[in-house]
Order: C-alpha cells, then sequence, then structure tokens
C-alpha cells in the first residue's frame, strides 16, 4: 500500500480539491470527452507536475486504451 502512494504522490495530506478533480475528470469513460480531459491534465502547466494527476490521467488512459 504505501509503494502504491509514493507512485500516486504521497500522503493523502498533500491532495487538493484541484488534485481530485482533475483525477476524476481524468475518468469520464461515457463522454467523447475522456481522452482529451486525461491528455489535457498532463500538458497543462498547473496540472503536469501534481504527481496524483499525473498518476491517474496516466492511468485512465492506459486502461481505456486496453
Amino acid at each position: 500500500m504505501e509503494e502504491l502512494q509514493e507512485i500516486a504522490g504521497g500522503s493523502r495530506a498533500d491532495l487538493t480539491s484541484d488534485d481530485k478533480l482533475w483525477a476524476a475528470l481524468s475518468w469520464l469513460p461515457p463522454t467523447p470527452l475522456w481522452p482529451l480531459l486525461a491528455v489535457l491534465a498532463l500538458l497543462l502547466e498547473d496540472t503536469k507536475n501534481r504527481p496524483f494527476i499525473r498518476y491517474n490521467a496516466i492511468l485512465s488512459l492506459v486502461t481505456g486504451v486496453a
């Protein structure tokens, strides 16, 4: 469990509401915006350096492609 927390960006105390929002938006499967939002989360300056957002965006893209 600790390894997963390290990969996803550390402890829950570091998460902001923006982190949670972008992570949730990356996982909107029924919409055609799903891949666009995940890629956008990886490209925007504010979000691309946040480990939790990067983890969820990459994971949602990999899951969607597979």
